[in-house]
């Protein structure tokens, strides 16, 4: 299923694969279900890049695998480590996040005395199954400045899941106790300087800032219950399991919020462009729709979206893994942790676990080669929603479970797996074995042989068809003009570099012609 805006590209068809320009791998001590380790891998606008691992898998409680952790600064030309530390032994890692600083933030949880490589010791508040919550700060060359107990002050808390820089520079984190979600800022020292609670929030997937301070955040809940910093949002009426994306403003008032029907309570993912735009991705088990974009059911396995909404909540368009209706070529499942990242031009990469063969369209296709086998996929979307590149692992290692997605600015690609064998992405190779390990990888912005075109922002309206408004992104200052079916003129203006809103409300339906002085003209249909 694809919902696209009414945009004249010219879209080259070369560079619709890429190819890492490294391939590294971490080995983690673990020989039982290779579906259970989970990592984490982050980006700074700047490229600096963080990741944290499972080194030694101990027990499983719940739906976590605690034992040895290993949090690194790596080097985002090589992936070698900058510096690396160690956290014993009964541990995991949730989330994390780096600055253009290099300092580097890490979230989890912890049972009995929480160990790091300095010797500095966390103890545990509770009974032996007891769990808790800790957030840690490395400066750039790896010295811990400090590192807290979250659980001492949100104590009801039971998971961790965000972890992210804004754009001044300031870290937040996220927790959760499948009834309230808490954001907070904290301070140079680690402290809460600022807190937004959201209530009836079972889970929290994904947070991310404008340039303009306003913060996203995507999650679960129900229908029971949903409010946040002020606002009461209008939710589906007896709905026991909904999806989440919320907009907190500037100023930190709620702003508004979305929501897709869902048969489970997920953690879908959310990543936030230079003007405001939001991207949410995840899995689908059931059909359902963002913002009045429909994503079909899978018919089978799994599914996986993503759609971009602006800041004002209107969805612009949608992909889906899987097109309604089509032959079973195979699945796609979102990944573990981030599922979408997107960097300074507005261009979003997805990565999930792909079974089979994924045809995007345009050319695009990950195309794991068996049904039978698990790869990790990495496609490009440019800002209408059209995929640009595709970059698939190949299925020569006995099991695959795609991670995370994380990009700078500049258009740099990080993503990670965790491995049963081989780590293929051709034509590179990491983890030559039959061991489990953490692999990561890079796509360079520019180097790459089979590297996408770099292509300037293109002038662009939406939504088609409209029944009041539609709004406009122009590259530069033009005059537009619009045009009946009849071929009358009925609007004129100016255009401002960016994004502009046209009103259409008291014309009649139809069809209409928009041209500007140095865009295309293009269709607008009004219903």
């Amino acid at each position: 299923m694809r919902t696209l805006l009414p945009v004249l590209l010219v879209l080259s068809l070369q560079g619709l694969a890429q190819q890492p320009t490294w391939l590294v791998s971490r080995p983690v001590d673990y020989s039982f279900n290779p579906g259970g380790p989970a990592h984490v891998l982050s980006s700074a606008r700047n490229g600096n890049l963080m990741a944290a691992r499972l080194d030694q898998g101990v027990f499983a409680y719940g739906s976590d695998l605690f034992g040895t952790c290993v949090v690194e600064r790596i080097d985002p030309s090589s992936g070698e480590p900058l510096w690396s530390c160690a956290l014993q032994d009964s541990v995991t890692v949730e989330s994390g996040a780096v600055d253009d600083e290099g300092n580097v933030y890490l979230a989890g949880h912890f049972m009995g005395a929480l160990t790091l490589c300095d010797g500095t010791e966390l103890a545990h508040t509770g009974v032996w199954w007891d769990v808790d919550l800790y957030l840690l700060k490395f400066g750039s060359t790896g010295e811990l400045l400090w590192a807290r107990d979250i659980s001492i002050a949100d104590q009801q808390a039971s998971m961790i899941p965000v972890v992210a820089i804004d754009h001044a520079g300031n870290a937040w984190y996220g927790t959760s106790d499948f009834f309230q979600g808490r954001i907070a800022r904290v301070d140079a020292l680690g402290n809460d300087v600022e807190v937004r609670l959201i209530d009836g929030a079972k889970t929290l997937g994904g947070m991310g800032f404008a340039p303009s301070g306003a913060l996203y955040l995507s999650g679960a809940c129900d229908a029971f219950q949903f409010s946040f910093g002020g606002l009461d949002p209008d939710q589906p009426a007896n709905e026991q399991y909904l999806m989440f994306l919320l907009r907190y403003d500037a100023q930190g008032q709620g702003d508004w919020a979305t929501f897709a029907h869902d048969i489970t309570f997920q953690f879908p993912d959310v990543s936030v462009d230079d003007v405001g735009n939001a991207y949410v991705a995840g899995s689908t088990f059931d059909s359902t729709s963002w913002g009045g974009i429909p994503f079909d059911h899978p018919d089978w396995g799994t599914s996986t979206f993503l759609a971009k909404a602006d800041s004002t909540g209107h969805f612009i368009w949608g992909v889906q893994s899987e097109a309604p209706g089509s032959t079973i070529t195979g699945d796609m499942q979102a990944a573990a942790r981030n599922t979408v990242a997107v960097d300074g031009a507005g261009t979003a990469y997805l990565t999930g676990t792909v079974r089979g063969l994924i045809d995007w369209g345009s050319g695009v296709v990950s195309d794991g080669a068996s049904l039978m086998e698990r790869t990790q996929t990495i496609v490009a979307f440019d800002t209408d929603g059209l995929p640009l590149w595709v970059a698939t692992s190949t299925p020569v290692s006995s099991f695959v479970n795609a991670m995370s997605v994380a990009s700078a600015q500049d258009g740099t690609v990080y993503f990670s797996a965790h491995a049963s064998g081989t780590l293929s992405f051709p034509p590179l190779s990491t983890n030559e074995n039959e061991a489990q390990a953490y692999g990561i990888g890079r796509i360079s912005a520019t180097s790459t042989s089979l590297g996408a075109e770099q292509r300037a922002p293109v002038f662009s309206v939406w939504p088609s068809p409209t029944r009041d408004v539609v709004q406009l992104f122009s590259p530069s200052s033009q005059v537009f003009d619009l045009f009946s079916g009849t071929g009358q003129q009925v609007l004129s203006g100016k255009l401002a570099p960016g994004v502009n809103t046209l009103d259409m409300t008291t014309l009649p339906c139809g069809t209409y012609l928009l041209r500007s002085t140095e865009g295309p003209s293009m269709r607008v249909l009004k219903e």
